[in-house]
């Protein structure tokens, strides 16, 4: 490229940069914005803005405009962690959505986008995708007939002295750790078999995770609190088996189901005040699904990726869900049964303040 024409278009990042900052929702909401808090990555983003078409019949709808710029700088830089996680980001947090808003007014994109063709065939795709995911959790527990009683004790198994120190220093160095098989079997087919009725009691009401939305794809979860007084009581006890103390307010239950290819995109939680989460596979790693691991990105080394995967039903994973930590999961794989279900409960969520 010539010298001159590589002036032309720094300067063009340059004034487009400007702009971005000067737009008033970027000032809203900076904090929690991860790796597009840096100034070198936001600029790569708007150089892809820049560089693509801005004509209104070839731009699709913000948040998917955003997701393809991200998709681009992150496969142009895949050995460097600040750039190549961008990808993996969870786009619907407030800040993001307003950088989003800055990055649109900053970068001169058209005041409506009108690439209808596209639109309508992300929808249709994402309505196949919650099919897909309403009858991940339909069939849940299907293979149990009636479903198996309530469990005796012990719900858990015991934690060693040494496995307990091991996994506190894990938490602290690489901010998430798996226990492997943790809750009992007959824990986790119970509750295997709860699935469908919570399903039908919320009258599937869940959230599904799309690109539109920009949370993830074919996947969903239900906000409210699966209140089960058997899933406090682990909740408790893997707390306990940390030798850490799980406040009240951190109690909160959540039902997660994935089909194949489903993704969560990497993100924070509202859980401020408590900083660990977990996940309590009730799938059958292998047989169900395969991949969809959890993995976590350290704000403070670029972003580094450390993830762990799941070997078996009644796995555990503990991580860190908030400050400086983002966590997501990686894409689902069918199962090799030929179906693909991926359930699981996600704990020591923030129960609704009344």
């Amino acid at each position: 490229m010539p010298k001159r024409q590589r002036r032309h278009r720094q300067d063009d990042v340059d004034e487009a940069y400007r702009k971005v900052r000067a737009a008033p929702a970027f000032h809203s909401g900076r904090k929690s914005r991860g790796p597009l808090g840096l100034e070198i990555v936001l600029r790569a983003v708007i150089h892809d803005y820049l560089r693509h078409s801005r004509q209104p019949e070839d731009v699709p709808a913000k948040q998917v405009r955003l997701r393809d710029a991200l998709r681009r700088v992150a496969a142009a830089h895949p050995d460097d962690s600040r750039f190549s996680c961008l990808a993996l980001f969870n786009t619907k947090p407030t800040p993001l959505r307003l950088l989003c808003k800055a990055l649109w007014d900053g970068c001169d994109m058209p005041e409506r986008p009108v690439n209808k063709r596209r639109a309508s065939v992300l929808r249709k795709e994402q309505d196949a995708a919650k099919a897909a995911v309403v009858a991940v959790f339909e069939q849940a527990g299907t293979d149990l007939g009636d479903g198996p009683p309530p469990p005796p004790h012990p719900l858990l198994r015991t934690v060693t002295v040494a496995e307990r120190s091991a996994c506190r220093t894990a938490l602290v160095e690489h901010g998430i750790v798996r226990m492997p098989g943790l809750v009992s079997e007959a824990s986790c087919r119970h509750l295997l078999s709860r699935v469908p009725g919570h399903f039908r009691n919320k009258d599937g009401k869940f959230t599904p995770l799309t690109e539109t939305m920009g949370l993830g794809a074919r996947g969903a979860y239900f906000d409210s609190d699966w209140s089960l007084p058997m899933l406090k009581e682990i909740s408790h006890r893997i707390m306990g088996s940390l030798g850490l103390e799980l406040p009240d307010s951190n109690t909160k239950s959540v039902l997660l189901g994935y089909a194949e290819g489903g993704e969560n995109w990497a993100h924070q939680d509202d859980n401020k005040f408590f900083k660990f989460q977990a996940l309590l596979m009730l799938s059958q790693p292998q047989q169900d699904f395969t991949d969809g691991g959890l993995y976590v990105l350290n704000g403070d080394k670029d972003y580094a990726k450390v993830q762990v995967d799941f070997a078996n039903r009644g796995d555990v994973v503990v991580f860190r869900s908030n400050d400086k930590f983002f966590h997501g999961m990686a894409r689902v794989g069918k199962g090799e049964e030929g179906r693909t279900a991926r359930i699981a409960v996600g704990l020591f969520h923030r129960l609704a303040v009344k």
